[in-house]
């Protein structure tokens, strides 16, 4: 899980819509946050997010699972930690 894990320990992906694992989906929830933030996130920002998620752990598809809602991110991140996820810098 340390993929997605930093900044206090929260964890940094919600479910989105669309095809994939929970944590492909996480990927999804993180840029339509950003969006909110005024972030720009790439397409290519977040085809890389859903390609290192391929295949999590079990243990990272059930975080991603009970952790990954977009309440649950919007609860443990702000937009300044965001930034930082999606510049590289977490």
């Amino acid at each position: 899980m340390s993929r997605w894990i930093g900044l206090g320990g929260a964890l940094w992906i919600g479910l989105g819509s669309g095809c994939g694992n929970p944590c492909q989906q996480v990927c999804r929830e993180m840029a339509d946050y950003a969006e909110e933030c005024n972030l720009p996130v790439g397409d290519a920002e977040v085809k890389s997010c859903i390609e290192r998620q391929a295949e999590p752990s079990k243990e990272d598809l059930a975080a991603c699972r009970d952790f990954g809602g977009g309440d649950a991110i919007r609860a443990q991140w702000d937009c300044e930690q965001l930034a930082r996820y999606w510049s590289g810098g977490a």
